[in-house]
This record gives structure tokens, sequence and C-alpha cells, in this order.
């Protein structure tokens, strides 16, 4: 009987080409299909001229807007169709070499088999080292099919991800997206080099939870090598950088949240992060990573009520960013409503400012906001004592904390003064001050 000795760790690697070849032709007739809507849908409006009025005004703008979704969607479905092909072929070069190596292997284990018992070790030795590189090159090939299978999979997530619509009363879609630069990618990656909470402003989408952590994790430098860590750049086939490869640690088809995946970045949310200047920025990838793996991206989706990154806690923000975990401390109440963080918290707190993410909590029902939700308080921001407004249900990063008080950052990327007008991001509160306004801290490990 054969007995495989240099097979055995040999296999075939999995997957159809033909078969995704086939689902790719199945996409382009789809983006056919969706050409042919987008042209009826321009045209509609030729087809009652004698029209006017607020009516044919409204019907011209929703007819725009539509136009708009069936253009984005057929580009989507031709670049995924593209995307396929890619990965077939590489997939069907993968598998021929595969199929050379284990043919070589084999090939081993029958001069091995045919050997004279007397010389089957001598003949093991002698085939040993060309075996063993054989098996090497098998596995780096193995890997490099997954990562290829990953990043197509990646880049469909963005070609077919589809934003709902969610216009604000101002009639700002919050969902509306828009391509990267070749100025945005380069401002970025000069920002991967520097990273810094500044480079994190919150739009229109209410997602403080998860810019807060991350600009808290850019407030250490683990943090920052761990966001470095989630950033590759995307080339095209010309070799044109034209997005990101952003990790998340958020994948709703495992059970565990800790499981990651790689989503492709082309396009960010015209209402949502920026950093310095109002441009895009290092937060505007993972925001836009963030919403394409949830239901309704930057908006609350109506399917099922679920939610989408408009909304969460601190833990959940810290576990989507890092995969780790994250706990919150709470004050003690007294007997007269005060809250109040002991000795022990306050240094729980100072300690993990220095090595871990932190966030702070606000609540409308703590005792600094009065009924309408409504507090302000002086902090220092700048050097300069400043009568601040703070915001109930909001997050903000904690970037240092010793016995006098703590520091935090508003992940909007400034603060609103009570008297109006703008202030700085970053203040400085007492400890407090810090009770009677922020129900919680969250502490976030960072990998």
């Amino acid at each position: 009987m054969h007995v495989p000795v240099f097979t055995l760790f040999a296999r075939d690697i999995p997957g159809s080409p033909g078969g995704i070849f086939a689902f790719a032709t199945v996409l382009r007739e789809k983006a056919k299909a969706g050409e042919a809507v987008f042209v009826a849908v321009r045209q509609s409006d030729g087809l009652a001229p004698s029209w006017r009025g607020t009516s044919a005004d409204e019907y011209i703008k929703s007819k725009d807007a539509a136009a708009d979704d069936f253009m984005n969607l057929t580009d989507g479905l031709y670049k995924a169709a593209e995307t396929l092909d890619g990965y077939a072929w590489s997939l069907r070069a993968h598998q021929s070499t595969a199929a050379e190596y284990k043919a070589t292997l084999e090939n081993y284990d029958r001069q091995l088999e045919q050997a004279p018992i007397s010389q089957k070790g001598q003949v093991y030795n002698s085939l040993l080292s060309a075996a063993e590189e054989v098996r090497n090159s098998f596995t780096t090939l193995v890997e490099e099919t997954e990562a290829d299978m990953r990043v197509c999979a990646a880049e469909l997530r963005n070609y077919l991800h589809i934003e709902a619509l969610n216009y604000d009363k101002h009639g700002n879609n919050h969902g509306h997206q828009h391509k990267l630069s070749d100025a945005d990618i380069a401002r970025i990656n000069g920002q991967l080099d520097r990273l810094d909470p500044s480079t994190v402003g919150q739009g229109k989408i209410g997602d403080c939870y998860y810019l807060a952590a991350l600009g808290a994790l850019m407030s250490t430098e683990k943090g920052r090598r761990h966001v470095r860590s989630c950033i590759r750049a995307h080339y095209d086939e010309s070799g044109k950088q034209d997005g990101y490869l952003v990790t998340v640690y958020d994948n709703p088809l495992h059970p565990k949240t800790s499981r990651s995946q790689t989503v492709f970045v082309a396009d960010v949310y015209e209402h949502g992060a920026v950093g310095d200047g109002s441009k895009p920025s290092v937060a505007s990838l993972f925001e836009a990573a963030y919403g394409q793996v949830h239901p309704g991206g930057g908006t609350r989706s109506s399917v099922g009520k679920r939610p989408g990154i408009d909304g969460g806690v601190a833990p959940k923000g810290f576990r989507h960013i890092t995969g780790g975990s994250a706990h919150d401390v709470h004050p003690q109440k007294g007997p007269r409503g005060e809250f109040h963080y002991d000795d022990h918290k306050r240094q729980q707190i100072i300690e993990a400012a220095k090595t871990k993410a932190v966030v702070a909590n606000t609540d409308k029902g703590m005792p600094g906001y009065n009924g309408k939700g409504e507090g302000h308080t002086v902090v220092e921001i700048d050097g300069k004592k400043q009568d601040m407004k703070m915001s109930p249900g909001h997050v903000y990063s904690l970037t240092r904390a010793d016995a006098s008080g703590v520091t935090l950052r508003n992940p909007w990327g400034h603060n609103d003064l009570a008297s109006g007008g703008h202030a700085g991001a970053e203040f400085k509160m007492s400890w407090k001050q810090f009770e009677t306004y922020c129900n919680s801290a969250t502490i976030g490990e960072i990998p």
C-alpha cells in the first residue's frame, strides 16, 4: 500500500474559476440592464415638456437622484465583474501551480516507495531538502491565494455597497459618498506617518462612540501602531493607488465580534468624518469601512429596524476598531444624588490614560445638565478659561489624566462656547466637573 510522505501536506486549492467567470458574466448583464434604466430615467422629464411648477421641479430632483443611484449601481456592477474576472484568472493560475507542486511531491513519494528497503533512508534524505522547498512554496502559494480572496471580497463589498437614503431637514443625504481624490490619498498617506487625534472630526453621522475611541487610540504610541496596522494601500491595475484596505473587527457573518475582515475604501461619506481643513482623513477611512459592514451604512436602516453606524456605545466602538475588550468605570452615587470617583477609580483612569485608550461618556441625567439636557462649565482650552457647553449623550476621547483632573477631546474637532462660537477640541476639567457631567469612563485594551 502506498504511504504518502512528501505529499502529506499537499492539497488542491479550492474554488471554481469557471463558476466565478460565469457569475461575472451575470453581473455584466445586470449592469447592462441598469444602464437601460438609467437612460430611461434621465430621459423621462422630456415626456411632458409643458409640465411646469413646484411638482415638476421636485420630480426633476427626485429623477436626478434616482439616475445617480442607477449610475452608481451600474458602475459598481461592472467593476465587481472586473474584480471577479481578475480573481478567477489568479485562482486558475494558482491552482495550476499547486497541481505542479503536488505532482512533484508525488514523484518524490514514488521514488521513495520504489527504493529498496536498505536504501530508503538514503533516498529520503536526498529528497528531503527539495521536498521541503516545494512544500514551503506551496504554503506561500496558499497564503497568496487567501490574500487575493480577501482583497476580492473587499473590492466586491465596496463596489456593491449601496447606502440607504437618509436626508436631514436641510436636504443633506448623510449616506452620500464621494471618491477619494489623488490629493486626499496623498494627505492621508502623510497623516499615517504622524497620526494625531486632530485628524478626527465628526460630521453629521452620530458615531461619536466610534470616532472618540479612534481618537483615544491615536493619543498613545501603541494605539497609533495599531491604527497603522489596520490600513494598507490599494492599487488599481495600472499600479496607481486608488484607495485603502482597512481592517475592521466587526464581521456580521461571524458570531464573535473579534472576527476581523478586510474592507476596501475608495469612497468616504460626504457628510461624515473629516480632518484638518474639513478634508477626508484617516478617520474618514475607518468610518467608511465601518459603514460598509453595517446595514444602512452611515444611516439607520429601515430593514428589520437594524441600525447602521449612527448610534452606539463606547465599548462597541473599541471592540470594532481593535477586536479587544473594553470596560466601563462608573462613579459612586452619594445620598444627595452627587457622583464621585473614589481614589482607586481615579487612579485606575489615570494609569489607563498612560498606556490604554480611554473615553468619557456623558449623560443628560447627570447633575450638571438641566431639565432640557443643557449644561455648560468653565474649562481650560488652549491655556485660557472658557465657558463651554457640554454635550449630553456624547463620547469624548480622554487623552490625559492626573490628580488635578482630566483632559478630554471632542470628536467634533471643536467645542461650542456658551456665548456662541467655537473653541478648540481639547479641554481640561477638574475631577469634580468630570463627576458632574460624565457618567462613566470606558477603558479599551490595545492589541
